[in-house]
């Protein structure tokens, strides 16, 4: 009786394997639906994108004039004033001004993992 199993693989199988493999014919991939984006190459919205977030922004408004009714118990509208692109580093060095002044109001559909921070200027804030 021997020890060696019936269907072992050889090193003559293990390359007729190999050899079959790669000899298989593949179909050429598509080209994706999307484009990479390249994040070191600046970019601006257009004209629709800017109505598209301008229109985000004035529900977004109008969900937080709800909240605000309902803890305030007394009538809120909060409506967008400007709506304006900078680029980051911008942005990091005005909050880096006026963080110690601001209030943040983070919000989301979980009390515990909110997704997005309102920032308010204090003088805002304590009216």
């Amino acid at each position: 009786m021997s020890s060696q199993p019936k269907h072992a693989l050889t090193r003559e199988s293990l390359r007729r394997l190999l050899a079959g493999v790669g000899g298989a014919k593949t179909e050429p991939t598509p080209e994706p639906a999307w484009r990479g984006h390249d994040w070191r190459q600046c970019r601006c919205f257009n004209d629709e994108q800017l109505r598209r977030l301008e229109g985000f922004a004035a529900q977004v408004a109008t969900a937080i004039g709800g909240v605000f009714t309902r803890f305030c118990r007394r009538p809120f509208e909060v409506t967008v004033v400007s709506t304006s692109q900078q680029y980051a580093s911008q942005v990091t060095e005005q909050l880096a001004v006026s963080a110690a002044q601001d209030c943040f109001l983070p919000f989301g559909q979980a009390e515990d993992r909110p997704y997005a921070v309102l920032l308010i200027p204090a003088k805002t804030a304590h009216h």
